[in-house]
């Protein structure tokens, strides 16, 4: 994989938020080089090709949605990812601008998550097996605990892009699938839907176990089964009562109660 990356700075300068960024990304293994504007940029890309360009929404000579336009009309540019950096103080980038980017990294993103996220959003697509049968090479692994699940699968469905996280746990590996900034389908041995994803979340508090992501090509995207459809927000809040009232209905105190009524 290319990982070659241009950085734009913006009016920020290299100081502050970007130059954090710029070291997460350098640390993840990918070569960074900095360009101070808009124009400056579009000079290093007629000499090099980097795997994605990352802007911030403002640029000292151009909007970012310009910046967008560029590489978009370049046939020789299209395949580099374009990456919108929102840096605090910034508007949030509108519809039209964000529409130019391939990926647009969430308002309080840590350079960390930034840095995870472009490395998911520069793995290619795959000719992949099976739904329920994930086993390209991922483009992601590591372990629960230096990441949490809970934030792992809400960058993960921020990306916007179809994947597939799979989890190692105690009775069998995981599955948990995105697709358009949804959870859209969950596999745990013989569960599905909701009830695999309460049983994997579960077991992933505990920490420690593995994990592995790679994207979804478009046609195993479309085959997926979709047993749910809902945000990671949403999926997580609705969970996190069901595992709170099985707590509570397991109490001694609780069991108590209803033996005495």
């Amino acid at each position: 994989m290319n990982r070659r990356l241009l950085l734009v700075e913006g009016g920020s300068g290299v100081g502050g938020a970007l130059d954090a960024l710029r070291r997460s990304l350098a640390a993840g293994g990918f070569e960074v080089e900095v360009a101070p504007d808009g124009f400056y940029a579009t000079q290093v890309l007629e000499r090099r090709r980097p795997a994605a360009v990352l802007a911030p929404v403002r640029l000292p000579d151009m909007g970012a949605d310009e910046l967008a336009q560029i590489l978009a009309s370049d046939p020789a540019l299209r395949a580099v990812r374009r990456i919108l950096v929102p840096l605090p103080g910034e508007p949030l980038p509108d519809a039209a601008t964000a529409s130019g980017f391939h990926l647009v990294l969430p308002p309080e993103t840590t350079p960390q998550q930034a840095a995870l996220l472009v490395q998911v959003a520069l793995t290619p697509e795959p000719a992949a097996p099976g739904a329920d049968e994930p086993g390209a090479p991922p483009s992601l692994s590591g372990t629960l605990g230096a990441v949490d699940f809970a934030q792992l699968a809400q960058l993960l469905a921020e990306s916007r892009l179809a994947g597939v996280l799979g989890v190692g746990l105690p009775g069998g590996e995981g599955f948990v699938y995105f697709d358009r900034g949804e959870i859209v389908h969950c596999v745990w041995g013989a569960l599905r839907g909701r009830a695999a994803f309460r049983e994997i979340l579960r077991a992933a508090l505990s920490g420690g176990a593995p994990f592995r992501y790679r994207r979804l090509g478009l046609p195993e995207a479309f085959r997926l089964p979709k047993t749910l459809g809902l945000t990671v927000q949403r999926l997580l809040l609705d969970v996190a009562v069901e595992l709170d009232q099985a707590t509570v209905d397991r109490s001694p105190a609780h069991r108590g109660g209803s033996a005495g009524a």
